[in-house]
């Protein structure tokens, strides 16, 4: 190949990698619009759900809501203690490393010590 022909190749190269650099500079601008747009969204709900929590009512309404008597409790659940696992599957086994090039036969032997 002649210098020529190598200028030429390095000059598509870079061309080809100015053209894929625009397209990630587009995609990046698309992505940041996109993200801006979805803050905005996650504030404004943000911001609505603080407006519906200070709209519910008095502090008194709140706590007579949530104090029960020992009869209205409701319902609890115990949870389920998880069981021990017992694996009578443990044992460790010493897999010889793999110390061939890339001779196909090497690497047939290395595999059959192994299974």
């Amino acid at each position: 190949m002649t210098i020529e022909e190598k200028l030429e190749a390095m000059a598509k190269q870079l061309h080809e990698m100015s053209m894929s650099n625009q397209e990630l500079k587009t995609r990046n601008e698309y992505l940041r619009k996109q993200l801006g747009g979805n803050l905005k969204q996650k504030q404004k709900l943000q911001e609505d759900s603080e407006q519906i929590g200070a709209n519910c009512g008095s502090e008194e309404e709140a706590s007579n809501a949530l104090s029960f008597s020992e009869d209205d409790v409701p319902f609890e659940r115990t949870r389920r203690r998880p069981r021990p696992t017992f694996n009578s599957n443990d044992f460790k086994v010493e897999i010889p490393e793999f110390e061939g090039k890339l001779d196909p036969d090497e690497i047939l032997e290395w595999l059959q010590t192994v299974e």
